[in-house]
């Protein structure tokens, strides 16, 4: 149980830089993520601190002036501030950013304490988790419907649904469902913790962070730097058109890897009866991890000094226009919620709700047309710039 991307992932719960698909349900999942910590009755170190998008040159503002366009014209309150107001953020002065886009009502929050705490809750609620029993794979049952096959047997549910993340595409390949989704692979870095105090998460060009409570900070990839690192395997030749446009218009963000995890992962997929993605940590690119410090370190001298707790990497599914597939595909009682692109801490709380309204009521609060499974092969995708 969220044992790859969900207890990973940086904790920024954040509209700004959404395809417009996506910030309906961003703008729902931030206003939940501010009472989360009262109806989870735990302590998920929440903060509505606000998120900087920065820029560095003159065609990284004009895309913050894009991804502005499309939050104000979905209602998002967002503001470009120059160089003066971000110092004001920083308590000193910033000269590496221009500009950039700030965003009062975002935040960040941490994902392995929201993993607990939404697996918690469940269990109070009467939800029963067999963590030791793995989804072998899925079959049709005698109705026609779908079944799911465990460690422990055959389950029958009147609605199942898929949310594996990088597994899902080849739990529904057995029941002859084709998804485009393909695994990426993305490391991190947490410094020890520093006297200096900062509340607002950054994504510049060069590096992203994230300040946590106890003075640390999670530090990444910035937006024009190797975002994620596809491992070549079997997988990779499904649907692979569909992500040619991808590759090329994130040349530089998007690396392909044939490495040591890539051998891993294919030995897996020809031996394994399981699912083709394996369930033990990925390997961490240590020299992009190096490489991302000695950014943050370029915006923070001071901090040179903080060294690195720990590092680690998480799997991510992808699909071509990089937003998710929420939808129904082939069978009755099967739902399918995956592909979120390493969005999905974030709109976890909206995507929830969204579902099983769904499932229960038969209509969803949102309009999930945009993340249909069929939009694959009805002609072009929406492949947004603004997005991020």
């Amino acid at each position: 149980m969220a044992a790859q991307q969900s207890s990973r992932a940086w904790g920024f719960i954040r509209q700004q830089g959404r395809h417009s698909a996506e910030m309906p349900l961003a703008a729902k999942a931030c206003r939940m993520w501010e009472t989360l910590e009262d109806e989870l009755d735990a302590d998920l170190e929440y903060v509505r601190s606000g998120i900087l998008l920065a820029a560095e040159t003159p065609e990284d503002e004009q895309r913050l002036n894009t991804t502005l366009k499309a939050a104000l014209a979905a209602g998002i309150k967002s503001d470009l501030i120059d160089s003066h107001e971000i110092s004001k953020l920083f308590h000193g002065e910033r000269r590496e950013w221009v500009c950039g886009l700030f965003t009062p009502g975002d935040g960040h929050a941490e994902p392995i304490k929201a993993s607990l705490a939404f697996a918690a809750a469940a269990k109070r609620l009467g939800v029963v988790f067999k963590e030791n029993s793995p989804v072998m794979r899925l079959q049709r049952s005698a109705s026609g419907n779908v079944s799911v096959v465990t460690a422990d047997g055959v389950v029958r549910a009147k609605q199942v649904v898929v949310a594996a993340g990088v597994g899902s595409a080849e739990l529904v390949r057995g029941v002859g469902i084709s998804i485009p989704v393909q695994p990426v692979r993305a490391s991190v870095a947490q410094t020890y913790p520093s006297n200096k105090r900062l509340s607002v998460p950054v994504w510049s060009p060069r590096v992203a962070f994230r300040p946590k409570l106890d003075g640390s900070f999670y530090v990444s990839n910035g937006y024009r730097g190797i975002d994620a690192e596809h491992d070549i395997g079997l997988h990779s030749f499904g649907h692979f058109g569909k992500f040619i446009p991808t590759f090329i218009a994130n040349r530089g963000v998007i690396q392909l890897r044939f490495g040591r995890e890539a051998l891993h992962t294919l030995r897996h997929q020809l031996r394994s009866r399981r699912l083709s993605i394996p369930n033990e940590d990925p390997e961490i690119n240590q020299k992009l991890v190096g490489r991302n410090l000695e950014e943050f370190y370029r915006v923070f001298p001071e901090l040179r000094t903080l060294g690195t707790r720990r590092t680690w990497a998480g799997r991510i599914d992808a699909t071509p226009d990089l937003i998710p597939i929420m939808s129904r595909c082939g069978f009755e009682n099967l739902m399918l919620v995956a592909g979120f692109n390493g969005h999905g801490f974030a709109l976890a709380p909206a995507v929830g709700e969204v579902i099983s309204s769904l499932i229960l009521e038969g209509i969803a609060p949102l309009d999930l047309d945009a993340f249909r499974l069929s939009r694959f092969s009805e002609g072009p995708l929406d492949r947004q710039s603004g997005a991020m």
